[in-house]
């Protein structure tokens, strides 16, 4: 298996969180992989990238054009790092909202790029765990994604990090993600389904 993930955000929204779990989740897979962190301005608010490959790559850094998957935790963050993505790539993003705005729509569509939108945000503050958002849309992407990432590992790797009581809300915010990637909207383009 062979897979390039850009994880894009804001400080704050668990974008290194999310790249430990996803390393971890390779570690269990038995799966190589590498990864780099650009923080930016990573103080609570500021932009902060993680790029992230699985396989037998020769450097951290995911090139332009050339990622499998973006996952955005903030859709103004799927707008700006949307040119690492490859054709026929998928972007994963927390919004509430229509997505993609009117200019990026044709963008996607002449690039054959899917759009899977998710309000994590909103399901995450269902179990009062708002900072679990990022492991709704990993939830979201291992249920729909038929790559080597398994939902066993997932939750294996989830309930290594923090304590009993953090480890039980980010793996109800995984399985919320998971179980609800059936609910999530697919946009390719300007079509949309369900």
């Amino acid at each position: 298996m062979e897979q390039e993930f850009i994880i894009a955000g804001l400080g704050g929204q668990g974008v290194l969180f999310l790249t430990r779990i996803l390393s971890l989740i390779a570690q269990e897979c038995n799966l190589p992989f590498i990864g780099s962190e650009i923080h930016g301005m990573s103080q609570r608010g500021g932009s902060v990238v993680s790029h992230f490959r699985i396989g037998n790559m020769k450097g951290p850094l995911v090139r332009e054009g050339r990622a499998d998957v973006i996952f955005a935790l903030e859709e103004s963050e799927a707008y700006r790092n949307l040119f690492f993505l490859r054709g026929g790539g998928k972007i994963y993003v927390d919004t509430g909202k229509d997505f993609p705005l009117s200019p990026f729509k044709e963008i996607l569509l002449k690039r054959n790029v899917s759009a899977v939108t998710i309000n994590a945000t909103d399901m995450a503050t269902e179990i009062s765990s708002s900072s679990s958002a990022n492991l709704v849309l990993l939830g979201c992407y291992i249920a729909s994604e038929e790559q080597g990432l398994t939902r066993e590992a997932a939750e294996k790797s989830i309930s290594k990090i923090g304590k009993a009581r953090v480890v039980e809300k980010n793996l109800e915010a995984f399985i919320r993600g998971f179980e609800s990637s059936q609910l999530s909207t697919i946009r390719s383009g300007n079509k949309a389904e369900n």
